[in-house]
């Protein structure tokens, strides 16, 4: 077999391999394909019948869609990674900081010894307390919506303790801004100002 026939049968079956792969990667035209063969008998080339068209998408012809949506799922997934991710890199962890070195949780300290200081400006302590019944209030005065209104309630509940119960109760105004409400502050607070 001479060397031009065999390049002339394999690059037959090459274009035949190929058209193959044409619906795959082909252009966006209609292709219809077919071989010339020559016939044994006659001496002429005949062209063959019964060829399908084949219909071929291309890349172009594709819709956006398959270009935008993975971008988006992975753009999306990514954000949902970060969220969580920073989620739990802020959670503190249960325990973690106030290890005492035994399993159980420890319950907050409540009681104990404490001073303070009134508004007479004399220190007092939890002996001064002992045996009495106290209403414990933490607040401060710089809040003239909620606090006067406040304390007027509890001064009303002591009130009626002591008039319908006979229960002598000491109200006990701790204040949370001790950089403003001084002892001379609290004192036109709780007293003159109020008229409690």
């Amino acid at each position: 077999m001479p060397i031009s026939r065999f390049i002339f049968f394999s690059a037959k079956h090459r274009f035949a391999h190929a058209s193959n792969l044409l619906p795959r990667f082909g252009s966006s035209k209609r292709i219809q394909s077919c071989g010339y063969t020559k016939s044994a008998k006659n001496n002429y080339y005949k062209k063959p019948t019964g060829h399908p068209v084949v219909n071929v998408e291309t890349q172009a012809s594709r819709s956006s869609g398959a270009y935008i949506i993975p971008p988006i799922i992975l753009g999306f997934g990514g954000l949902l990674a970060f969220l969580h991710y920073n989620d739990e890199r802020r959670a503190v962890k249960i325990g973690k900081d106030s290890y005492t070195g035994s399993d159980t949780a420890a319950a907050p300290i409540i009681g104990g010894p404490f001073t303070l200081v009134n508004s007479e400006n004399q220190i007092v302590n939890e002996q001064d307390f002992l045996g009495n019944w106290v209403l414990l209030y933490f607040g401060y005065t710089s809040s003239p919506d909620i606090g006067p209104d406040q304390v007027r309630i509890m001064a009303k509940a002591i009130d009626t303790l002591e008039s319908k119960e006979n229960l002598k109760v000491l109200p006990v105004f701790v204040t949370i801004d001790p950089q403003r409400d001084t002892p001379a502050q609290l004192r036109a607070y709780l007293k003159g100002s109020y008229n409690l």
